[in-house]
């Protein structure tokens, strides 16, 4: 469902987050999307992490095992961190 809030011809839009580009929608355009989720999809985006972090933010695709974020003050990097792990965490229970 959220991969539907695209950033559109605007190249600037692809450097926010998902909370950051739905915000930026009308207020109608944006009612009308929520519309089309249920309660829980709502409650399950206010707790990922991937909604929040802006795509540079997110961890790269492949297998990996060190992943340096090398960046300035505020970049948020220690948020980053935590959104990672936390997710991490979450796939593997008991660990």
């Amino acid at each position: 469902m959220l991969d539907r809030v695209r950033p559109s011809e605007d190249p600037r839009l692809s450097r926010l987050s998902v909370a950051e580009r739905l915000g930026l929608m009308s207020e109608t355009k944006r009612a009308r999307f929520l519309d089309q989720m249920t309660d829980e999809q709502v409650r399950a985006c206010f707790a990922s992490w991937e909604f929040w972090a802006r795509p540079n933010q997110l961890p790269p695709a492949g297998d990996w095992r060190v992943w340096l974020v090398r960046c300035g003050r505020g970049w948020g990097k220690t948020r980053a961190a935590s959104g990672w792990s936390h997710k991490r965490g979450l796939e593997v229970p008991g660990l």
